[in-house]
């Protein structure tokens, strides 16, 4: 088995903390996103100050070494910002980019990490850090139930099939606060094909996520106007839809992991 890259495997224990521990959300995706910022961050984390520690971010808890992050920085810059090819990772040219930066860290670009390496870490960090970020736009600064991307996404294909709702009344249906909104406009019969099947497969997915002690029955009734959302969901967990619909759920839980 391949083993996981640095930033899959700090996304993984971020979502872990995030999900299940955290008591301020916000803060936690802020300090995250500040914390590996700074790798990119030439005026707030000068890497010639001579004082500068062996690992300059263990306050984030971020691992890497002076030279570890001055070579990130500088793959980052060399092939995403300016988006130099990546061929020039198989050659090592007199004079060119890759044989200058080995003068300064002859040690660290060779093996067993080496060019391809940092390449690698370059990337993944671009990507952990737009994940971070979209986490953080999407967040609802009141407190959803559970995280308000996932309830994005659920939204975007599902939602034409609740009328009159926008993403601003879905998100807020699934606030921690008792809230005062009006019942979601489904069909009165959880039928083959209607909403509000698709609705009650939605609810029993999270439900099944995020229990955290919340009476859903209850919750229910009170933030969609539904009433019996236990008896209907027994009802209807054996319909092929709820099932389907119920295994998207999981695979847009997957794609935000």
């Amino acid at each position: 088995m391949e083993k996981m890259s640095y930033f899959h495997q700090r996304q993984k224990e971020f979502d872990y903390k995030y999900d299940h521990k955290s008591r301020d959300k916000e803060k936690l995706l802020k300090r995250e996103i500040e914390g590996h910022s700074l790798i990119l961050d030439d005026k707030n984390l000068d890497l010639k100050i001579k004082s500068l520690t062996k690992e300059p971010l263990k306050n984030y808890n971020i691992p890497f070494s002076a030279s570890g992050i001055f070579l990130i920085r500088e793959f980052y810059d060399h092939f995403i910002v300016d988006g130099c090819d990546v061929l020039e990772l198989d050659t090592i040219e007199y004079d060119s980019w890759l044989f200058k930066l080995r003068d300064f860290a002859l040690k660290e670009l060779s093996e067993p990490f080496g060019p391809k390496y940092y390449y690698n870490m370059a990337n993944d960090l671009k990507e952990y850090l737009s994940y971070l970020i979209l986490k953080l736009e999407n967040y609802v600064s009141d407190g959803t139930i559970i995280d308000s991307l996932l309830l994005t996404l659920i939204f975007k294909k599902y939602g034409s099939y609740f009328k009159g709702e926008t993403l601003k009344t879905w998100l807020m249906r699934f606030s921690t606060k008792d809230i005062e909104i009006n019942p979601i406009n489904v069909e009165p019969e959880a039928r083959q094909g209607t909403g509000r099947l698709k609705l009650i497969a939605i609810l029993a997915y999270i439900q099944s996520t995020t229990w955290n002690g919340i009476n859903f029955e209850n919750f229910v009734r009170t933030h969609f106007g539904i009433l019996g959302f236990e008896s209907t969901k027994s009802r209807s967990k054996d319909k092929e839809e709820f099932r389907e619909i119920f295994k998207d759920c999981e695979k847009f839980l997957k794609i935000m992991k």
